[in-house]
Formats: C-alpha cells, sequence, structure tokens
C-alpha cells in the first residue's frame, strides 16, 4: 500500500527503506541490494540511496514510498490518494511518473482520488462510487462521454445540467422542455418520461448567430453575465433564465466581451444525455 502521507521511515536511508520489506522477509543481503538498485533505477532515483528521506522532495519521496511497496512484488497495489500533499505541477508530473512506473512492472493497481483529472489521466477502468454504491463502471471515454446517472455526469468533469420534460419522441430522439424551449435529446437506452435531467459539456455548447435551423442545432436564449480568461480558452457564463448559469467553453478569438447581451446558445443533439437520479 502507498500512503498520502508517504509514511517513510525518517531513521532510514532511501535504500534502506525500500529494503525494509526484504529484511523483514529474510532474503540474502546480496539479493536485497540488487533488488533496491533495480528499483532506485526504475523511479529515477539511483544517485539518493544514502540519503535519508528529509534530504528529498516530496515527489521523490512518493516514488521511494512506490518502491519500497512493490520491492517484494504484491499481487495488487493499493494507493489511497499518493498525490495529494503535491502541488499541482507536481502531481501533474508525478502521474506520468506513477502510471509509467506501474506500467513497467505490469502489477493491478487499485487507486482512490477524488481528483477527476487525475482518474482520468492514469486509468484503464474507472469505478465511480457515491456513498459506497458504485455508480459506474467504464474506461475514461466512457464514463465523461456517456454517464449514464446525473451524479456521473456531474463529479466528471464540468457539465451543464438543463432540468427538463420529455414530450414525445421523434426517431431517435426525444422531445423535451426546458427553458421554455423545445430540443431534441438521444433517447439512449431505456425509454424515459417524465422530468429529467439534460446534460450538455461545456465544450459542445456554441454561440450562434441565428436560429440556425439548417444545423439542426437546439437553441436556448440567454445573457451574458461574465467571463474568465485561462489561457487556451475562455469560459463564459450565461444565464437562462430559472436561476440556471450555463458555462460555455470557447476560443478566446470567439468570445463575446460585452456582458450583458443577449445571445443565442446552440449545440447538437447528439452532444446532450438524458440523465436521472
Amino acid at each position: 500500500m502507498v500512503f498520502q502521507d508517504y509514511a517513510l521511515f525518517p531513521h532510514m536511508t532511501i535504500a534502506d527503506n525500500i529494503g525494509f520489506g526484504l529484511r523483514e522477509r529474510g532474503y540474502p543481503k546480496a539479493q536485497t541490494a540488487t533488488r533496491v538498485a533495480d528499483l532506485l533505477d526504475l523511479i529515477r532515483l539511483s544517485d539518493v540511496g544514502d540519503r535519508y528521506p528529509a534530504e528529498v522532495s516530496g515527489g521523490q519521496q512518493q516514488r521511494i514510498a512506490v518502491a519500497r511497496a512493490v520491492a517484494y512484488p504484491p499481487k495488487v497495489l493499493l494507493m489511497d490518494e499518493p498525490l495529494g500533499a503535491l502541488d499541482l505541477k507536481l502531481r501533474e508530473t508525478m502521474q506520468i511518473e506513477l502510471r509509467r512506473i506501474q506500467q513497467e512492472l505490469k502489477i493491478t493497481t487499485v487507486y482512490v482520488t477524488h481528483d477527476q483529472t487525475e482518474a482520468m489521466n492514469m486509468s484503464d477502468r474507472i469505478v465511480v462510487m457515491n456513498t459506497g454504491r458504485i455508480e459506474q463502471i467504464g474506461s475514461a471515454e466512457d464514463i465523461y462521454n456517456d454517464p449514464k446517472t446525473r451524479f456521473v455526469a456531474d463529479f466528471v468533469g464540468q457539465i451543464n445540467l438543463l432540468d427538463a420534460e420529455i414530450l414525445g419522441d421523434e426517431g431517435d430522439y426525444l422531445i423535451a422542455q426546458t427553458l421554455g424551449s423545445k430540443v431534441r435529446v438521444p433517447r439512449g437506452g431505456n425509454a424515459v418520461s417524465g422530468k429529467v435531467s439534460i446534460g450538455v459539456r461545456p465544450e459542445h455548447l456554441k454561440i450562434v448567430d441565428s436560429d440556425a435551423g439548417e444545423e439542426h442545432l437546439n437553441i436556448i436564449d440567454g445573457t451574458l453575465s461574465g467571463r474568465t480568461f485561462a489561457g487556451n480558452l475562455t469560459r463564459l457564463f450565461i444565464d437562462v433564465g430559472d436561476d440556471k448559469q450555463v458555462v460555455i467553453e470557447a476560443r478566446p478569438q470567439d468570445a463575446p466581451r460585452d456582458i450583458g447581451i443577449g445571445l443565442k446558445i446552440g449545440w447538437r443533439p447528439q452532444n446532450s444525455r438524458v440523465l436521472v437520479e
């Protein structure tokens, strides 16, 4: 198991920390030394074996904790929010490092995290849990693009959730009423009726110049109430009525600047999801 706070033995050198489990199992000294050297190479810290935990960085300590956990090869490696104590930049770097180490060792790893981006970056399969109950299991793409419940959609990534009521169907689509407009949404696997939520990711929304009927877009009206600049994109905050605000992610050059202007928001029907509790 790899802990969030590293839990390295402060009075032992890095090499002794890594070799601790082997010594406890009675491994010969020469075999232990060879295994420790191999693991120091694996975590790219071959020159720190004689140092103590307080003499290396947090990211290095976390790699050392991983090496100690796998020195005696486990059937399953458990990681309990191992990057929670690191700053953002180091956490992003460590995600790549831990993934590399896990792939090289080929050890099944159960990784617990509340960071959705971290989960999507590192996993082959994600399990989304809510109060101890499994809501959905799937790949990062499946979880993000096709959430099965409102909780999963809201928990993983950013999403706009619109209260709606199903009015009927039209071929492969359902017709729903939301914010005074009729919109089309994919039917999905199960028949849906009554009150639902419609989920649309911010990157799937765009500002349109007209009703854009020729593009077969869903259209709702709104008012630009705020904007934030994030370098490669601008987030637009749109008031759409009923005390509801939606977020659009747009390229900076395409984002309007005048707060308070009225505009129309559009999205393709296939880019929305009908969600239930």
